[in-house]
């Protein structure tokens, strides 16, 4: 169990990377693992200098093996950053906090379909590398969230 526990820590900070095609207000990209679990489409809109906020959606359809019972996941991550300066030109820390709405619809869970709304509390810590002359950025972080009930 620990060895499963340490694999999804690690897995989560490894995957959590974008590249995105920015325009300095508003930046469209991609990100494995992060806020929205296994990854998400997110649009992310610079309100101050140095305070962003974030939402996104992603889609995964599970199917468990022998039962062919279906789980669809849809998830909607809506984040709020600050981010911190590290001395050099775009090198940066980010913190946030915020929630991601957790859709699931199937039968995986139970013997008959179902679909739910969960909330959760999610938070970002991260390092982000943004270039000022370049239309890419960089981040890398950690993005744990705490599951509630429906």
């Amino acid at each position: 169990m620990k060895s499963i526990i340490y694999i999804s820590a690690i897995f989560s900070l490894l995957m959590n990377i974008n590249l995105s095609a920015q325009n300095r207000a508003n930046l469209i990209y991609g990100e494995l693992g992060g806020n929205g679990l296994f990854y998400s489409i997110n649009y992310e809109r610079v309100l101050h200098k140095n305070f962003r906020i974030k939402a996104g959606i992603s889609y995964v359809n599970l199917i468990e093996k022998g039962t062919n019972y279906k789980q669809d996941l849809i998830t909607f991550p809506i984040t709020a950053s600050y981010l911190y300066p590290l001395g050099s030109k775009g090198h940066i820390l980010e913190a946030g906090l915020g929630v991601m709405f957790l859709v699931s619809n199937g039968n995986i869970a139970e013997y008959t379909p179902s679909t739910d709304l969960f909330p959760n509390i999610t938070s970002i810590l991260a390092y982000r590398y943004e270039k000022p002359t370049s239309r890419y950025s960089f981040k890398i972080g950690l993005t744990p969230f705490l599951g509630m009930k429906s």
